[in-house]
């Protein structure tokens, strides 16, 4: 993975913390890359107020092209509904 997707992911995800979820966090990637996304989630600090979400996202596919998705940090209660639509994918941080 990418440096600079690895420096977006620790430091929004600071900044997400410091501001009780109140910051965007997001960005799109390739699908084949979340199992790569997800082993750098698990050797790092987890958020303390949300998790890391895979969906999948007709603006991440339209500006990207096909095979990207959007991956957030998103807080829980925000999860349980994005998890009923048919565009989500899975949880990468558990």
């Amino acid at each position: 993975m990418k440096d600079e997707i690895e420096e977006l992911m620790l430091s929004g995800q600071k900044q997400f913390d410091d501001n009780e979820g109140y910051v965007t966090v997001e960005f799109s990637c390739r699908k084949k890359k979340l199992n790569e996304i997800e082993e750098f989630i698990k050797k790092n600090e987890k958020s303390k107020l949300g998790q890391w979400i895979a969906m999948e996202c007709d603006t991440c596919v339209e500006y990207h092209g096909e095979g990207f998705v959007h991956v957030s940090l998103e807080k829980p209660r925000m999860i349980k509904e994005m998890k009923s639509g048919s565009n989500f994918i899975r949880i990468l941080s558990k």
